[in-house]
Parts: structure tokens; C-alpha cells; sequence
């Protein structure tokens, strides 16, 4: 044993004893592995082992002039025109101003905090953030003054607003803008499964450094692909691009290759390229690593992530919902109370078939809602639904409002507002009589696209309401056999900051609109629900009726397609379409009124509301609630099904005129088949009389 061995040896041992040892495993205990599940992979998607993705990887490859190695650092010749057009890509995707790629989430964590944080500055970190950040923080300069690194308990604000107020405390400096304060966490917590309270720690920092340099530096990692609009993360689900320093987002993890990229300012993103040490020092990213990125960003833009995506939600729910079980079970076999207790809202499995928006990022991340739900304060009031059906492919709106005039109702932008909504309630008394308990009354705004959303009301009583509102004046066209619904809930609470946190709506301090006499009725009627925060309650309303239509429309695709699916399978296996003559006009009559109700819908799916055109606060709040149902992407997949759809269609006609022709050969061969009969017939008596006549010849010859 060499004295180098000697010397680190018990260290190892000591390792060892404590149970503690890593190891790699060898080739033979990974051969093992091939066959076992596996429940530790950072392949969260299971887009590694992607037919889809490698077809892709292949086809871009394919298309790049060099494909082994990149050729030195990014500063050498690794600074080619393939990584240059990656980090713009990703600028442009992550909506940010600049992006500079990185070999590792590791390297670019350690490159900026060991590089950035100047001597004078504070670092704050939360106690769980990446060892990276450890790593980074530590050569920093920022390092050598003594209490320049401060932790702060995990995801709690409260103990962040502590740590940042003994820092003004100490130096009064900061408050005037002289030194940065770094806030370094991330978006969600793998070991915990935990998402940040993001919007909450943005208030905080902006409110106890007003002069701005307060910044937040947020690591994805463990959201990228899963969470957000196409996957972009948490804090562009939450809207909150424009407050954050930097993100960190990497792609060894759900994005199947490796590396990172960072996106925050071009001056930061300058200041990296001279003086980050992983990225000055390191060789860049290979060629065929760039070609899998751009791949898998195919994926993502396009939407052919979202099945993987499902299929993951589904397996967490099923897990969710497994474990709780066998504990309950256990529990009550114990006699005793769970001493554990997991918020499953919105988490429960479905024996159904799960629509298309049961999968959105709105549910993917409803537990950033939890640090309000969980917290009374004075001035918030109770957790309320929002509920919103699409009942039909239109609504008549004028003929209701005409009906409606003498209960405030009033039009409202593009909507039919009525500013009170009361229901009657059947409550059970205690002895057993039934008795009428009226609600606290709500709102309802109902748009032309046959949707109709509900402030505070339950969905029961939002479902009695509006059949005998719709129904009872005949303004509904073309009603739907079974309707869409969409719920989340709202708080008011007038301290805070209006806004979609998770799947909850908060109504509370609201900007000043740029144009209220466009948009606000010349005669407001008083309403049920604050009026300062009516005009945010329309541009969520507006959102959450889109995506409610838009769920119908789903519905309607996927009947066609499942119609129809018989229809490949049989071609290849018999030659024949396997549907009957009248099946398939039915099912191109189903596809033609589908398609009629995507052109004629009276709202379009992606385009920005007039509205809103010069309203950026409202904007802002339409565009938070889209983001998180996933319009864009939605819409997006139900196009590519459309295309499909359309496919087989053509398929159809040309099986029904191939059909048609046949019939008509057959028809033709009896028409011919007729008209020699008919001749027949009428030259029978003189063909009798010329055969009668030559036998007569033949007698007198014989004679």
C-alpha cells in the first residue's frame, strides 16, 4: 500500500462503518439492472428511451456539418455557430434577455456564485438549495467577510424577511442600494418534493430593497420539462420572468442530454464570459449534445412532450393515492390516528379517460397555493369556488340581456356580466323537514362561446342556475350532450397582490386601469364581489372560458379519432375499411361539424383579446391564467390532431368513391343486362316469325 493509500484509507473505512460508502456498481451488477424498476432516475419523462426523441436526434444530426466533439472552450474555437444559435433559441424560449450554455447545472451554479457576488455583497440561501451553490458560494469574494453567507429555513418567507432585515440592520447600506443581496433558491426541492413560494419571496425582496438590488437567482433544474407553459419552468408559469436575476434550467435531467444554460442579463452574461472559470476553462458542449437539446426543444415547442408529461402526473397520483391507502389500512389496523398527513387536492386517480386539461400546469402546480391556504390572516376572507361550464357551441347573448335588464345585468367587454347571482340551497334541518338557505351571493360573466363562469358559487347551483337561465330562454346553439367544466377557487384578501398563485386566485390590491371608460359600463351596477377587482375577475374569466371551450373542442377530436381508429388497423390488416357505407358519412359529418366549430367559434384560441391591447395589468392577468392552462400548447396538439383527422378523412372519401365507382360498373353491366332483355323481348315475335320461316324453307327442300 502506497502512503498515499495509507493516508486516505481511513477515511474510507470510516465511511464505511457509518454505512456511508459510495459506490459505482460494476458491470455486471448493471447488466442486473436492466430488468428492475427504476425509481431513481433523473429521466423523469422517460424521454431517453423515446422513439421520438431519437428520431429527431438522428434527423438533426444529420443536418449539423460537424458531429464529434466541438473543438475547444467557447472563448477557443468551441465558439461555434451551432452554440451560438442554441443559446438564442433558448433565450427566445425562456423569454429572457440573454442565455449562455453550460457543460453542467454543477459548472454554471458554481460559476456564477464563485464569480458574481463581489466583496461587500450578501448571500442568502435557502438551507436545502444544490451543493453547487455551496460549492460556488465559497470562492466567491464575496466569501471573505465573515457572515457575507446566510442560510434561511427552508421555504419560509418569514425567516427570508428576518435574514435580510439583521443584514439592513447591520449595514444600512444595503437599503440605499449600495451592495447586492443574492437569493439564491429553487423552484421545486427533489428531496422534498416542494415548490418555492416564489411570488411571495419577490415581495419580500422588492419591498425590504427597494432600490433594486435585491436578486433572485432561481435553479429549475428539477422543473424543467414538468412544470410550466411547454415546460418552461416555474416562474414562467407564475408570470414572473421580469422579477427574477437569473434561472438556472438543465437538461441531464427530464430533457434526456446533458449540460445547462444560463438566462439572466447581457451584462451579467458578458461579465460570465470573462470571469466564470467553468465557462472560461472548460470545453464547450459537443456537437451532437447541441443537436439533442435542439431536439428535445422540438419536443417540447411542439407539444409532443404532454403524453410523457401525463403519463408522469398519472404515475404521481397513482403513487399518491396508493400510499394513503396502505397507510389508512395500516393506521386503522393500529388503532391509532396517521401521524402524517399528505394534501392529495386535485391529486385524486380517475377510472376515466382524464380530459385533456385535467393535466395542466394549473394542477401540476396547485401546492404553491398552500402557503395561503394554510395561513389566516385579518384581512383574508374565505376560500371560495370559480367554476366555469361550456354547456354549447354558442350562446345568444342580446336576446338574454334583453330578458336580464331588470337584474343589472349588463354587457361587460365581450361578456354578459351579472354583477348578482343568488342561489336557494335545500339544507337538511335537524328534524329531518327540508327548508331554503340562500347562499352568499356571487357572479357570472357568460361569454358568446357558450361558456359561462361562476364567482362564488358551488357547481351544483352554478349548474341549476344556468339551465334555467339558457334553456328557459333559448339562447344556447348547438348543446353540448355532456358540458365542460373548469374549477379553481379565489381568496380576497386585500393586502396582497392580485395574482394566480398555484390553482388559487387572489383579489387583492389591483393597479389602475389605463382606460377604464373603454372598458368599465357607463352605469356600473353594484356588485356582489369588491368592485376594485372586477376588471381582474373578467380577464380570468375570459382565460378560464377559453380553455373551457377549447376542452369541448378536445372532446370532439377525440371522438372522431376514436371513431375512427378502427379504421388503419383493418386497412392494413384486410384491405377493407371495416365500416360500413353509413358509418363513415357519419363519422365525415362528425369531423365537418367539428371543424365547422373550430372556424366559426366566436373566440379565437391563441389571439390576444382587443382588450387588452391597452391594458398591460389585465394582460398580464389573462396571460397568467392562459400560461397556466396551456392554451397555446393545447391548441396547438389539437391542430396536429386536426391534421390527422383530416387524413382520414380523405382516406374516407376516397374509399366511398372507390365504392361508389364499383356500385356504378355494377349498376352500368345491369342497366346493359335490362336493355338486351328489353330488345329481346320486343324482337321476339319477328325473330319467331324468321325461325319459323326458315324451318318451313327446309320442309319444302326436304320435299
Amino acid at each position: 500500500m502506497s502512503t498515499l493509500d495509507a493516508q486516505i484509507k481511513p477515511a474510507l473505512d470510516s465511511r464505511r462503518d457509518r454505512g456511508i460508502l459510495r459506490r459505482l456498481p460494476s458491470s455486471s451488477a448493471l447488466r442486473d439492472a436492466i430488468t428492475r424498476a427504476d425509481f431513481s432516475s433523473n429521466d423523469y419523462l422517460s424521454l431517453a428511451t423515446s422513439p421520438s426523441l431519437k428520431a429527431r436526434f438522428i434527423e438533426k444530426i444529420g443536418s449539423f456539418p460537424r458531429i464529434l466533439g466541438s473543438g475547444g472552450s467557447r472563448l477557443l474555437d468551441g465558439g461555434t455557430l451551432e452554440h451560438a444559435e442554441l443559446e438564442e433559441r433558448l433565450a427566445a424560449f425562456f423569454k429572457s434577455p440573454a442565455a449562455l450554455l453550460y457543460t453542467s447545472g454543477y459548472d454554471a451554479n458554481v460559476g456564477f456564485f464563485g464569480s458574481v457576488p463581489a466583496e461587500g455583497d450578501l448571500v442568502i440561501y435557502d438551507e436545502l438549495i444544490h451543493a453547487s451553490v455551496h460549492d460556488g458560494m465559497r470562492t466567491s469574494r464575496a466569501a471573505r467577510i465573515p457572515g457575507a453567507l446566510q442560510p434561511f429555513k427552508h421555504n419560509d418567507v418569514d425567516a427570508l424577511r428576518s435574514v435580510i432585515e439583521g443584514a439592513i440592520r447591520t449595514q444600512p447600506s444595503f437599503e440605499e442600494g449600495t451592495g447586492s443581496v443574492f437569493v439564491a433558491i429553487e423552484s421545486l426541492y427533489s428531496m422534498d418534493g416542494d415548490i418555492a413560494p416564489i411570488n411571495a419571496i419577490c415581495d419580500v425582496v422588492d419591498k425590504l430593497l427597494p432600490a433594486g438590488n435585491g436578486h433572485i437567482i432561481v435553479d429549475e433544474a428539477h422543473a424543467t420539462g414538468i412544470y410550466g407553459p411547454q415546460g418552461r419552468g416555474i416562474v414562467a408559469y407564475l408570470g414572473l420572468e421580469s422579477r427574477i436575476t437569473a434561472r438556472l434550467h438543465t437538461f441531464g435531467k427530464a430533457l434526456a442530454s446533458s449540460g445547462a444554460v444560463f438566462l439572466t442579463s447581457a451584462t451579467v452574461r458578458e461579465y460570465l464570459i470573462n470571469y466564470s472559470r467553468p465557462q472560461v476553462f472548460t470545453t464547450a458542449m459537443s456537437f451532437s449534445t447541441v443537436a439533442n437539446i435542439h431536439a428535445v426543444f422540438d419536443m417540447l415547442e411542439y407539444g409532443e412532450y404532454l403524453p410523457y408529461s401525463e403519463r408522469l402526473q398519472g404515475l404521481a397520483r397513482y403513487f399518491v393515492e396508493q400510499f394513503l391507502a396502505h397507510h389508512r389500512r395500516y393506521a386503522s389496523s393500529r388503532q391509532e390516528k396517521a401521524p402524517v398527513e399528505v394534501d392529495v387536492r386535485n391529486q385524486t386517480t380517475q377510472t376515466s379517460v382524464t380530459k385533456p386539461k385535467a393535466n395542466t400546469n394549473l394542477r401540476k402546480a396547485a401546492s404553491a397555493s398552500l402557503s395561503i391556504r394554510e395561513k389566516q390572516t385579518p384581512t383574508r376572507g374565505a376560500i371560495r369556488p370559480v367554476v366555469t361550464l361550456s354547456t354549447a357551441e354558442r350562446y345568444l347573448l342580446s336576446p338574454l340581456l334583453s330578458v336580464l335588464k331588470s337584474s343589472n345585468a349588463t354587457m361587460f367587454a365581450e361578456a354578459l356580466w351579472l354583477p348578482v347571482v343568488r342561489v336557494q340551497a335545500a339544507s337538511k334541518a335537524q328534524d329531518g323537514d327540508q327548508r331554503d338557505a340562500e347562499h352568499e351571493p356571487g357572479e357570472a360573466f357568460l361569454f358568446e362561446n357558450g361558456c359561462a363562469v361562476f364567482w362564488g358559487i358551488e357547481e351544483d347551483d352554478a349548474r341549476r342556475f344556468l339551465d334555467n337561465l339558457v334553456r328557459k330562454n333559448g339562447v344556447e346553439i348547438g348543446r353540448y350532450a355532456e358540458e365542460e367544466i373548469e374549477e379553481v377557487e379565489f381568496v380576497a384578501d386585500a393586502s396582497e397582490k392580485t395574482r394566480l398563485q398555484g390553482d388559487l386566485i387572489i383579489l387583492g390590491e389591483s393597479l389602475p386601469l389605463s382606460n377604464p371608460e373603454e372598458l368599465l359600463p357607463s352605469s356600473l351596477p353594484t356588485p356582489s364581489l369588491p368592485e376594485t377587482t372586477l376588471p381582474a375577475r373578467y380577464a380570468y374569466s375570459e382565460a378560464l372560458a377559453r380553455s373551457t371551450a377549447l376542452s369541448a373542442i378536445e372532446t370532439g377530436v377525440e371522438e372522431f379519432l376514436s371513431g375512427a381508429s378502427r379504421l388503419p388497423e383493418s386497412l392494413s390488416a384486410t384491405g377493407k375499411p371495416g365500416l360500413g357505407r353509413t358509418e363513415i358519412i357519419k363519422r365525415m359529418g362528425l369531423l365537418l361539424k367539428f371543424r365547422q366549430r373550430i372556424f366559426l367559434n366566436p373566440q379565437n384560441f391563441t389571439d390576444m383579446p382587443e382588450v387588452y391591447w391597452s391594458e398591460a395589468v389585465l394582460e398580464k392577468h389573462f396571460n397568467q391564467m392562459s400560461e397556466a392552462l396551456e392554451i397555446k400548447s393545447r391548441t396547438q396538439l389539437v391542430n396536429a390532431k386536426i391534421t390527422y383527422a383530416v387524413e382520414l378523412q380523405s382516406v374516407m372519401r376516397e374509399l366511398l368513391t372507390e365504392a361508389s365507382g364499383h356500385r356504378m360498373e355494377l349498376i352500368i353491366i345491369a342497366l346493359i343486362a335490362v336493355e338486351v332483355t328489353l330488345a329481346f323481348i320486343r324482337e321476339i315475335p319477328e325473330l319467331w316469325k324468321q325461325f319459323r320461316g326458315q324451318e318451313h324453307s327446309i320442309e319444302r327442300g326436304r320435299h
